[in-house]
């Protein structure tokens, strides 16, 4: 009987052929090395997203503090001078209702936030729920603030890692009182 030695002169057996689908050494590192960026990436859309939101909460907040500071104004002519509401006499303590609500928000986007030009006085309508800034006006008893963080007015929302994606955020919040 013949006999086939499989052994090498080393003494080592060979190897059987392995499947390229069954072999997993390396596979850890390219797991890895894949998914290490993407959830950096994903951390750094979190942390501009939850900055987003806080400055939009900011944001609405100093629009509702203007709104309501006019507002106010207006009840109070009303109320304690027994004469008819105009739109001169509500905005005659703007510059205060400004300095009120722009302290809401950081320092690097306060300016032009709100302006003179985003503040409209008319007439809310309680039937419809419905501004009306159009005169005639049966009594001006609303006020609508209009607040805005973009590009255009030059105190744009600071991106940490989004400018990646070329994003522009725009915050533009309304706030009414009555």
């Amino acid at each position: 009987m013949i006999s086939l030695n499989t052994k090498k002169a080393s003494g080592v057996s060979p190897k059987s052929p392995i499947s390229l689908s069954r072999c997993m050494s390396g596979v850890t590192g390219v797991i890895t090395a894949i998914m290490v960026p993407v959830l950096i990436g994903f951390a750094g859309l979190a942390v501009d997203l939850s900055y987003y939101q806080y400055t939009k909460q900011r944001l609405e907040a100093a629009t509702d503090t203007v709104a309501l500071h006019l507002a106010a104004q207006a009840s109070a002519t009303r109320v304690l001078s027994s004469r008819s509401v105009t739109e001169d006499s509500i905005l005659d303590d703007l510059p205060t209702a400004l300095q009120m609500g722009l302290s809401n928000l950081d320092a690097s986007n306060a300016s032009n936030a709100i302006t003179p030009s985003d503040i409209t006085v008319g007439e809310w309508d309680f039937g419809s729920g419905s501004f009306r800034s159009t005169p005639p006006f049966r009594v001006i008893n609303a006020v609508r603030v209009n607040g805005e963080l973009s590009r255009n007015r030059n105190n744009e929302v600071p991106q940490f890692f989004s400018k990646i994606l070329g994003s522009e955020p725009v915050l533009k919040p309304t706030s009414y009182a009555f």
